[in-house]
């Protein structure tokens, strides 16, 4: 029967739900999902569980991804899947239990995800997934992330180009024996919380201001007993010391100068650890503080810098903030043109209607801080720019007033933390004026400029902000091959994952066809073979079509690959499901989050030799 599918936009007005959540955070959420807060924050949890997931597919790899986003908890989660459950599935799918068999695959993941989580909300639709991509594209609309495992490559480009439209991140996923491949899609993600592994400490001991040079120099440690010179922080150490050797210069120095060459650079050191010698009896060890102060030395001389990837959007920011300037309005529910559904099923809902508003009453991002500093991300990544470029700035980003652990007293530690914390506090009211001079995009959810918080979390992350674009799927698959050749020719990884790469294009091609689709399931190892190195030359000649450069053949191709994709067929392993699906379960959080910097290419999962690479073929040019 036919419903209509016309509901409240999840984004024009913050639901119930999310107060509930934001009123809960030191309740049982927040002790139920501890340990991951601790990662990506209470903001972060509160955008997991505000979260509707839409899933593609519920076999092997979807099963498993759809198992960690519940155990993360998400707000709901609705399942595509026409397939009945068959004895594979019940080796191969964790969701699956040998009693569900001949029922419905997507009842029976749902039922059993749900079993995982009970704040979860589980719906589920019994339809094919490519019907209804193609059929009715306003269904994905309200979600807030589209995954996709195992479609062709055709339906996966309609896809793309309905999720761009409803402006929703899609994820892809394939799964092919040992083999897998992952691909994220949407038109721009920006990354406020980068949270890299390794980061150096912006404390700014080559280039201090004036307050921090004279907390530093009120510091007398001949003055103080050896209990007190042993807890001196290292920053101040450096500090101390920076400015003795630049007196000691002939002619001294003026306060900029840094060592610069080899020979000073070891001259500073010796003099360093000569000092906190000078502390210690004959053949004791160096105090710690001073040994802390010896490691981090480099400091000294490295100037404060902004990060390559933060330049390339501060770059960009004012032009992108100008063009949301002048934008029209745009975004809301009645922007949409949304086509009747039919014929789906959904669990625990008596029409279509009322499943969809299921998903809206679910969705919306926390109006916390963190959350309107990502909203505003131009108009302050414009205002950081500006700073940068004016006087306040001095051509450095706004302090973000964090220290790194060490030796010194707790009163010793708190009296420089204020002074770090003071300069950040003034950074951040500069970029927050210079914020209310940059133009305001024309979009209704942007009614009021971005709050004192907001511009203190953003300035404490913007030495790690970065902008993501993904070019279409159907771009890629124009394009996609030209741009592996080098791998191609390459040693290593990155060959092993074009030959992949290339050869689960190959397959789809393939398969598209019915007549070798029906080889490459029925017919003999041989004959698969022949027909997946055809299709490999189809890809690759299709690939350098009008191009100027050496066309590509499928002697390229590593015979021994052909031979284990034809052999393979359309296996799900589960050991290597879980792999795949943990990988799209991660990259979920982090667009989700909006924390963490997520694959920016295609990733190439080889089982066979345990290791993956990331083709550079999803960038926009």
């Amino acid at each position: 029967l036919p419903y209509a599918c016309s509901v409240t936009h999840p984004r024009t007005a913050a639901p119930p739900r999310i107060a509930s959540i934001m009123a809960d955070a030191g309740g049982s959420h927040k002790r139920k999902y501890d340990r991951q807060i601790r990662i990506w924050g209470d903001h972060g949890q509160a955008r997991l569980q505000s979260a509707n997931v839409c899933m593609l597919g519920c076999g092997p790899v979807g099963s498993e991804t759809l198992k960690n986003l519940v155990l993360g908890g998400i707000a709901s989660f609705t399942v595509v899947d026409a397939e009945l459950v068959t004895a594979r599935d019940t080796g191969n799918n964790f969701l699956i239990e040998a009693s569900m068999l001949g029922t419905s695959r997507a009842k029976g993941v749902s039922a059993l995800a749900q079993e995982l989580n009970e704040s979860v909300v589980g719906r589920f639709v019994e339809e094919e997934p490519a019907h209804v991509v193609q059929n009715n594209p306003g269904f994905f609309r309200d979600f807030d992330l589209v995954i996709a495992t195992q479609l062709a490559d055709a339906v996966a480009a309609v896809l793309d180009d309905v999720c761009r439209t409803h402006g929703v991140p899609l994820i892809l996923s394939t799964c092919v024996g040992f083999a897998g491949t992952v691909r994220l899609s949407l038109a721009e993600h920006t990354v406020l919380e980068a949270k890299p592994d390794n980061s150096v400490a912006d404390l700014r001991i080559a280039r201090p201001w004036p307050e921090l040079m004279a907390h530093a120099a009120a510091y007398d440690l001949s003055a103080m007993d050896d209990v007190e010179r042993r807890h001196v922080p290292w920053v101040v150490l450096l500090l101390k010391h920076l400015h003795d050797w630049r007196l000691a210069q002939q002619p001294p120095a003026p306060e900029t100068h840094v060592p610069t060459t080899g020979p000073e650079k070891r001259a500073f050191r010796d003099t360093l650890r000569a000092w906190g010698s000078s502390y210690v009896e004959v053949g004791h060890d160096l105090p710690d503080n001073f040994r802390e102060a010896l490691s981090n030395a480099y400091l000294a001389w490295t100037q404060p810098e902004v990060p390559s990837a933060a330049a390339n959007v501060l770059s960009q920011a004012s032009a992108v903030a100008m063009r949301a300037a002048a934008s029209p309005v745009a975004g809301g529910a009645d922007d949409l043109d949304v086509a009747p559904c039919v014929g789906f099923v959904p669990s625990g809902a008596t029409t279509y209607a009322h499943a969809l508003a299921d998903v809206a009453t679910t969705s919306a991002p926390p109006a916390s801080a963190a959350a309107t500093a990502e909203e505003n991300f131009w108009q302050l990544a414009c205002a950081v720019s500006r700073f940068v470029d004016q006087a306040s700035g001095g051509g450095f980003l706004p302090l973000d007033g964090s220290l790194p652990d060490m030796t010194a007293t707790t009163e010793m530690f708190l009296s420089l933390q204020n002074i770090y914390h003071a300069k950040a506090e003034a950074d951040a009211t500069a970029v927050a004026s210079i914020a209310l001079e940059v133009p305001r995009p024309r979009d209704r959810n942007h009614t009021a400029p971005p709050s004192a918080a907001a511009c203190r979390h953003f300035c404490k992350h913007c030495r790690h902000i970065n902008v993501l674009r993904w070019c279409r799927v159907s771009d890629e698959l124009r394009n996609g091959i030209s741009t592996v050749r080098a791998a191609l020719a390459n040693d290593g990884p990155s060959r092993d994952a074009a030959n992949l790469y290339v050869l689960l294009r190959a397959r789809d091609t393939a398969l598209a066809d019915t007549q070798t689709a029906r080889v490459m399931r029925e017919g003999t190892a041989t004959a698969q073979e022949d027909e997946l190195r055809r299709a490999c030359g189809t890809v690759l000649r299709r690939a350098c079509a009008g191009a100027h450069s050496e066309p590509l053949t499928e002697e390229l191709i590593s015979a021994e690959w052909i031979s284990e994709i034809a052999r393979w067929g359309d296996t799900e392993p589960h050991t290597v499901a879980t792999v795949i699906g943990g990988i799209v379960s991660q990259e979920a959080i982090k667009l989700v989050t909006r924390q963490f910097v997520p694959l920016d290419g295609v990733l190439v999962y080889n089982a066979v030799r345990g290791d993956a690479a990331v083709l550079d073929v999803a960038k926009t040019a």
